[in-house]
């Protein structure tokens, strides 16, 4: 899956005690995501994470983050962007991710400034989603990628409330029902393939043998 990941995620990943922008990081660090960037958000990234106060509110040494930053570098595909689409964002210093995006063909913009790359003139067919909202609606059990529909989101979403479960727990119910009847199935496929029904019926002439 192609996404973009802003900024602010990455600033979040090496300073904030919420752990879920660095969940991002580690899933694309695993190859289970496959961030795109381009010379803009690269440049960005450079510049705010060497600034003084960054530097200092990080737990790792300044060798330490160069290291991981380097590391998620790796994970990245560089994109030239030859055309612009502005105006589009209220923020126009945001319309480079949405550049990105369609440049790379992304299906999310992973961000903490959800608002301002919603607030566009222009409609693309990616989503926008916080590091939360990711793995609540897209990346569920953390190895398993779903899309599905708003609707069908919040209905099921609705429906583990009900069930007083998280939503991961109505998914893990679920596939625990649909390997169950996989596993059936198998075992019945596997049956019938190694049937004989000419010795079936001899079978019950036998039976019919011995129970009289």
């Amino acid at each position: 899956m192609n996404v973009v990941i802003d900024t602010n995620v990455w600033i979040s990943a090496l300073i904030s005690k919420n752990g879920m922008s660095r969940e991002i990081i580690r899933l694309a660090l695993l190859d289970k995501i496959h961030p795109q960037i381009s010379t803009t958000l690269f440049l960005e990234y450079e510049t705010v994470m060497k600034r003084e106060k960054i530097i200092n509110l990080c737990s790792l040494t300044q060798k330490e983050q160069e290291e991981i930053f380097q590391a998620y570098l790796s994970t990245c595909k560089w994109n030239e962007i030859f055309y612009l689409w502005r105006p589009n964002l209220n923020d126009e210093n945001d319309d480079f991710l949405v550049e990105l995006a369609v440049a790379s063909n992304s299906e999310i913009i992973i961000t903490d400034n959800k608002k301002d790359l919603e607030s566009g003139e222009l409609h693309f067919n990616f989503e926008v989603l916080t590091p939360q909202e990711f793995f609540g609606k897209v990346y569920i059990m953390s190895t398993l990628t779903l899309r599905i529909p708003d609707s069908k989101y919040d209905r099921l979403k609705s429906y583990a409330k009900s069930k007083e479960i998280s939503l991961n727990k109505l998914f893990d119910e679920f596939a625990t029902i649909a390997l169950t009847q996989f596993d059936a199935k198998t075992r019945f496929d596997l049956m019938v393939a190694k049937s004989n029904r000419k010795k079936g019926l001899n079978l019950l002439d036998v039976l019919d043998e011995k129970i009289t």
